[in-house]
């Protein structure tokens, strides 16, 4: 499986460079669709809870987010994580197997919430089933979570959908077209089947976001990208070069290239050490910052960074030193 995944990593890496290539967006989709794919592929069968197994996913899980969010090498696994929303492996992986165990269990249950399962319910004449109650939906009414499915069937074309509601505010809907050979009784089961479905996935999902934070926040490594990006975010994609190196504190700036390969820790015009702070607010590098607001001047690195313009502007100002530094 090592393998397989890095030849596929290798092919990723010749079309999706440091400075030019491939979107991250779709390296991230290359890697969900593909790689995690084959990473995850019969889990249910090998996967086991042990820290030696669930370090060796992570193992296989980081180079492709090095391609991805195109940071230094040196840059922390649980960084790496944060900069590209990609969930820590081990947990998706536990939390599938775990969702899978317990639909399997469902499946074998004869009883489900004190009702006969479907599996295991035998044919009974029409007049001795109890009638299903109904009432007609009030609007004035607030449900904290409400799922509405419905089929039909119009001009021999036939399609079916779901609603997920949550206080009375649409929160995700879906829309699906089976064969046209279909009736509209399996039309409103087939929706009420993947409104299931997604209800479960989306279950599984904030349970991997929980222990991701937890994860995160008790973290020792990356305490610098903590102090930036404090919250895990699924929907987070950042994949430049020069601006990562300011996230995660690896890069271009003297006192990182001091810490690691011993170089000298002042700023190229001799007045300060290299900081991060120093490079970005202070260096000699005024064409930068002319169309600056003077209210950033008040406001902390960790706020500024949430504004796109700033993180722009910190991107060029971080590719200027680094040609400074590594003149072509």
């Amino acid at each position: 499986m090592q393998l397989k995944i890095c030849k596929i990593i290798e092919k990723v890496r010749r079309i999706a460079r440091a400075t030019w290539g491939l979107k991250p967006s779709v390296v991230k989709e290359i890697y969900l669709v593909v790689l995690e794919k084959i990473l995850m592929y019969g889990s249910e069968i090998w996967y086991s809870d042990k820290v030696k197994l669930n370090n060796k996913l992570l193992q296989m899980q980081r180079p492709p987010l090095l391609s991805l969010t195109k940071a230094y090498s040196t840059t922390s696994t649980d960084a790496l994580h944060v900069l590209s929303g990609c969930p820590p492996l081990d947990l998706k992986v536990r939390t599938h197997v775990m969702t899978s165990e317990h639909i399997q269990l469902i499946k074998n249950s004869r009883e489900i919430g004190g009702h006969q399962s479907f599996d295991f319910e035998t044919a009974r004449e029409p007049w001795e089933v109890v009638k299903i109650s109904w009432s007609l939906f009030d609007e004035s009414q607030t449900f904290v979570s409400v799922i509405y499915t419905d089929g039909s069937k119009v001009q021999n074309r036939v399609g079916c959908a779901f609603f997920h509601f949550q206080e009375n505010d649409e929160i995700f809907s879906e829309l699906f077209r089976p064969s046209d050979e279909e009736t509209v009784s399996m039309d409103e089961v087939l929706a009420i089947r993947q409104a299931v479905k997604i209800q479960i996935k989306n279950a599984a999902q904030r349970e991997i976001l929980e222990a991701w934070q937890q994860r995160w926040s008790g973290s020792s490594n990356a305490r610098w990208t903590y102090l930036l990006l404090s919250k895990v975010d699924s929907k987070r994609i950042y994949g430049d070069f020069f601006l990562n190196q300011v996230f995660t504190g690896h890069g271009v700036f003297p006192c990182h290239q001091a810490r690691l390969f011993r170089k000298d820790p002042q700023c190229l015009y001799r007045r300060a050490d290299g900081s991060i702070f120093h490079v970005l607010f202070e260096l000699k590098m005024n064409h930068f910052r002319q169309s600056w607001p003077r209210i950033w001047q008040g406001k902390e690195l960790k706020d500024l960074l949430k504004i796109e313009f700033f993180r722009r502007a910190c991107s060029d100002i971080v590719k200027e030193l680094f040609n400074i530094a590594f003149p072509l």
